[in-house]
């Protein structure tokens, strides 16, 4: 009877732990091509970016603004969209979108955040 607990308690800790840790599997499939206008290329990159843009937002404002920035804001998806559409307009240059893309296989969104803001950071800095 005991052994049944134990082991009850150890998949459910082992769930909880799977569904904590779900955000951050990684890329949700390969990389989209970017062709088309900025919009439709904001629109490829979302499935991406959405579900880490708490940790994107972070680093693509410390980025551009130079200067460490940390939030502890947990967007919902339509404020995830949101950001993520005002950081593909306000880009002329398209480079949002391709940092996206070149660090999409990134497995969590720490890496993929830090990646996007190191890559940014290079093609700014004087």
């Amino acid at each position: 009877m005991r052994s049944v607990a134990l082991a009850l308690l150890l998949l459910t800790a082992c769930f909880l732990l799977m569904t904590a840790c779900s955000r951050n599997e990684g890329p949700p499939g390969p990389p989209p091509t970017l062709t088309g206008d900025l919009q439709q290329q904001c629109k490829a990159t979302e499935p991406r970016a959405l579900p880490c843009m708490d940790e994107l937002f972070d680093a693509y404002a410390s980025a551009t603004l130079g200067s460490a920035i940390t939030s502890d804001k947990h967007s919902d998806e339509a404020e995830a969209r949101a950001i993520h559409l005002t950081n593909c307009f306000g880009d002329r240059d398209f480079v949002y979108v391709k940092n996206i893309v070149a660090c999409w296989n990134e497995r969590t969104c720490a890496a993929f955040a830090n990646c996007v803001g190191t890559r940014t950071q290079s093609l700014i800095a004087p």
